[in-house]
């Protein structure tokens, strides 16, 4: 039979390792965002041509409204920024997770 403080530590070996490996799933999905986030800028950095965007769907709608060369870099700037924001909103979650983390360990 194994004692209370046994039971106790073998009990935060296994929280711990369910931390380590939540922690590790996180950082997999982050790294999978960030790269599919970079796939779609360079998706977009693609479509230049000569410095003006192809006259391709959706996104000429977007380049007629400005002049005849800025419109694919005003786009490009807006999936940035968008970028920018997703990642920014993940990471204050994590932040916020672990501070709570920490909170509840101190009680």
């Amino acid at each position: 039979m194994r004692s209370n403080e046994e039971r106790i530590a073998l009990l935060h070996q296994r929280a711990k390792r369910i931390r380590h490996q939540q922690n590790r799933n996180y950082l997999i999905a982050s790294g999978s965002v960030s790269a599919l986030l970079l796939a779609m800028l360079v998706m977009v950095m693609a479509q230049f041509e000569n410095g003006a965007i192809k006259e391709a769907g959706s996104m000429y709608a977007a380049s007629s409204l400005l002049s005849e060369n800025t419109g694919g870099y005003v786009l490009a700037g807006v999936l940035a920024f968008m970028a920018g924001v997703i990642i920014t909103v993940i990471l204050r979650r994590q932040i916020e997770k672990k501070s709570k983390e920490k909170e509840e360990k101190r009680l």
